[in-house]
């Protein structure tokens, strides 16, 4: 990854209850894994981080 963007690449786990808990707090940090996040397996990171954010009543 380094060599092609010149960033590392990190793989982050998190429940979706941690997720939640993100959402309700508004961390800013959400915003940017579902601007920025590559799925590489498993449920769509964008699709899930909306989700999270319609449930916790934050989505825009």
């Amino acid at each position: 990854m380094r060599r092609w963007t010149g960033n590392s690449a990190r793989t982050v786990p998190a429940t979706r209850a941690h997720l939640a808990q993100m959402a309700a707090t508004k961390a800013g940090i959400l915003d940017e894994w579902e601007r920025d996040a590559r799925t590489l397996t498993g449920q769509d990171a964008r699709n899930l981080i909306l989700t999270i954010h319609e449930d916790a009543g934050t989505a825009r």
